[in-house]
């Protein structure tokens, strides 16, 4: 078959869809041929302005080709195209913050492994889940000094990828084990960098943790996520989890009313989740945490009545949360107000700053691990 980009035959009555000369396959969910036909054209819009295009070629991006790219992506999910000029939303602030916001305390949070060290010294250690290793090889992880159940994550995935749950160690085939936690260190569609299109998240080394695990965790509710606005937590999310990993969430204020807007890409709780009895001490937790930030989304643990930090994130879903009415997008945008920022942390070229970050950091032995040159030829 000629290796066209997308093409449709019909043999026997049933539609064969090709794409570049490879037939696509569809779960018995996609019986429509729209259905099809939009996964195809998703497909085909990931391969020219995707993940991977951006994981190849975004050493070579300017600022403004960033933002593009990121404009297309957002109009693709979000249904409506954003000013990244004048943001309005919610969502188009979160992403002009990805842009025009660089204070490398962020970047500090969301490496996995140097966050520890944050939350410790704004908490308090006994909030931070014990960390077992840290390795940039998986060659170099003496499986025989941890403990039979365990947690590996990688350092930089988020939206609860780039993670292996292990319950019994003493029953895992090392070899095949070491093939999966090699896997971990290339999670090139979830990264931040490449799938939110975040330039400043290039400069965060991947490596591999291993942290204690806590049973519950990976069953039932799963963490309690605090959207945080100028230090002060507005509302939240409560995330749980199913076998296959599949999230469902329900949205609340702080007072534990259910709230009317909803993210449309996750299914909503279907009921009401109890208010743990700690809760205050999690909104003094959040707050403590958010401090430094205009905006940043507080992920906690709470585990019979023991709160544990799960991490920070500054650009939640990337800066595509779809809510069910557009109007919710406005009200929660007006929480984000760009003029409270402090001038010293914004930038009208983040590429050009991060260049000199990079540099700076790599003379200095600073706390971004960076390669000099990962953005020499954009800037």
């Amino acid at each position: 078959m000629k290796n066209v980009l997308l093409s449709i035959k019909k043999d026997n009555e049933k539609l064969l869809i090709y794409l570049l000369g490879i037939k696509i396959k569809f779960s018995n969910k996609y019986k429509k041929i729209d259905d099809r036909l939009n996964i195809c054209e998703r497909m085909i819009q990931d391969i020219y302005y995707g993940s991977r295009f951006v994981y190849t070629h975004g050493n070579n991006f300017s600022t403004s080709e960033f933002k593009r790219i990121c404009a297309d992506k957002f109009y693709h999910l979000m249904g409506y195209y954003p000013n990244l000029n004048n943001p309005q939303t919610f969502n188009e602030k979160i992403n002009w913050l990805k842009y025009h916001y660089h204070n490398p305390v962020e970047n500090y949070c969301c490496d996995k492994y140097t966050a520890k060290k944050y939350f410790s010294d704004k908490v308090g250690p006994r909030y931070v889940v014990p960390l077992l290793g840290m390795w940039e090889d998986v060659n170099d992880i003496d499986f025989d000094k941890l403990p039979n159940q365990v947690v590996f994550k990688n350092t930089l995935s988020g939206g609860h990828t780039g993670v292996k749950i292990v319950k019994d160690l003493s029953r895992e085939p090392i070899d095949k084990l070491k093939y999966e936690l090699n896997k971990l260190l290339f999670e090139w569609k979830n990264d931040g960098y490449s799938a939110g299109i975040m330039p400043k998240r290039k400069l965060i080394k991947e490596r591999l943790i291993a942290e204690k695990y806590l049973a519950e965790i990976d069953s039932g509710i799963g963490d309690y996520k605090f959207f945080c606005f100028h230090g002060k937590p507005k509302f939240l999310y409560v995330a749980a989890y199913d076998e296959q990993n599949n999230c469902t969430m329900l949205f609340y204020d702080l007072d534990w009313n259910i709230q009317p807007f909803y993210n449309v890409f996750y299914k909503p709780i279907e009921k009401n989740i109890p208010k743990p009895k700690n809760f205050e001490k999690m909104i003094e937790i959040a707050e403590k945490l958010a401090q430094d930030f205009p905006f940043v989304r507080v992920d906690l643990y709470n585990i019979d009545g023991e709160i544990y930090v799960g991490e920070l994130t500054f650009n939640p879903t990337g800066g595509f949360i779809k809510f069910n009415e557009k109007k919710y997008d406005y009200e929660l945008g007006e929480m984000l107000d760009l003029t409270k920022i402090d001038k010293k942390h914004l930038t009208n070229d983040i590429v050009k700053t991060l260049t000199q970050s990079s540099i700076e950091a790599h003379q200095g032995g600073g706390v971004i691990h960076a390669k000099v040159n990962r953005f020499k030829k954009a800037a």
